[in-house]
């Protein structure tokens, strides 16, 4: 891609706890390179991890996958040493093992989403609930990734989820007992680094995909703090809004939701102003659910933004970020799964396991059809 072919901007904020005076802001980024003119061969990495502050050791968490991740990522040589694919697995590698040395021993970790845009294509790769989304055309911006939490990773979130659909349309108010199950549950995280209990290959549990870039884009890489303060499906953003001034807007508007309780809010605005064309098949995302993790396979696709204390454990590693119950009915809904004319590979294992039964119940429905009919001869 040539020099122009890009422009971002980051930002980031510290959270506002009612009952801490002094927070540090516990999310991390990367941008590498620094300025769009400056991409290598090798291609643009951005990256944004949250640290789980519940555990105690959420600062530490994300400098510590931040360093392995830069230093992993300064060791490529060139653009054709390292598959994207490949490349975001062994980042998240380098920063799971480097989670784990920091914390010691202790409960904690941090989530963590990898993006690689390199010759047209966008790579990748995350663990948590930080979110990667695209705006193309009047769409406004549409998740390409899925948050792993026990809201939308468990049988017991998939229920719940429904039952606010259903005071939604009924016009009922959900009782405070469902809303604290609501905020308990987003934000409980089934998935991130530092876990203990995964296998030490990273693709057994770290989701990846892949995306065709095209003139016009625009990308929105966030910590879940600003999902839980603005209607981010409410905006509209063209390449000419990738700038300061729309970043410091965007910031502004962070800080006037949450005013009293916020939690630590990083995001990037990435515009693509031109692309060149993108050859062979992508991986597409698809959620993939461990049961090994207390995942249950589950059809619910929303997210909503809100959020309250945590006292207790599902399924994994709360956030714990404190904040007063708020109504979910007001918050906005984001759907996943929009495809965006992204280029279809069979190499998700859900689908292929699906593609499998299939062909199994065919093959056994002949096969008694066969024996039916030579029975009535």
């Amino acid at each position: 891609m040539h020099q122009s072919a890009f422009s971002y901007v980051v930002r980031t904020l510290p959270g506002v706890y009612e009952e801490k005076l002094v927070h540090e802001n516990e999310d991390a980024y990367i941008i590498d390179p620094e300025r769009p003119e400056q991409i290598p061969a090798k291609g643009l990495l951005v990256a944004v991890l949250d640290g789980i502050s519940s555990g105690g050791s959420g600062i530490s968490a994300s400098r510590a996958a931040r360093t392995a991740i830069q230093v992993c990522w300064s060791k490529v040589a060139d653009a054709a040493s390292v598959e994207p694919i490949e490349m975001v697995y062994q980042l998240m590698e380098a920063a799971q093992n480097a989670v784990l040395a920091s914390i010691e021993g202790k409960h904690g970790g941090t989530t963590c989403l990898l993006a690689l845009i390199r010759d047209g294509v966008l790579t990748f790769a995350h663990v948590g609930d930080c979110q990667l989304m695209l705006s193309r055309g009047q769409l406004g911006f549409q998740p390409l990734t899925q948050d792993q939490t026990a809201l939308l990773r468990t049988r017991r979130g998939h229920d719940l989820q429904q039952q606010v659909e259903q005071s939604q349309q009924s016009g009922d108010t959900l009782a405070d007992e469902k809303m604290h199950d609501y905020a308990l549950l987003e934000n409980t995280l089934t998935r991130y680094l530092g876990m203990r209990d995964v296998a030490p290959d990273p693709r057994q549990w770290v989701e990846v995909g892949q995306c065709r870039l095209e003139q016009s884009d625009v990308l929105l890489l966030c910590s879940d703090g600003l999902l839980k303060a603005i209607a981010v499906s409410e905006l509209r953003y063209g390449v000419a809004d990738v700038n300061e001034e729309c970043a410091d807007a965007l910031l502004s508007a962070v800080a006037r939701g949450q005013q009293l309780n916020r939690d630590d809010t990083t995001f990037f605005l990435i515009g693509v102003h031109a692309t060149l064309p993108a050859v062979g098949l992508l991986k597409q995302y698809a959620p993939t659910f461990n049961r090994l993790l207390g995942e249950e396979e589950v059809s619910t696709a929303t997210r909503r933004a809100f959020y309250a204390t945590i006292t207790e454990d599902i399924h994994g590693q709360p956030e714990g970020a404190p904040a007063p119950p708020s109504d979910p009915h007001r918050s906005p809904e984001l759907t996943v799964g929009t495809q965006l004319n992204m280029s279809v590979s069979l190499c998700s294992p859900m689908l292929l396991a699906r593609l499998a039964r299939a062909v199994l119940f065919l093959l056994i429905a002949l096969l008694l059809l066969s024996v039916v009919w030579l029975l009535q001869r």
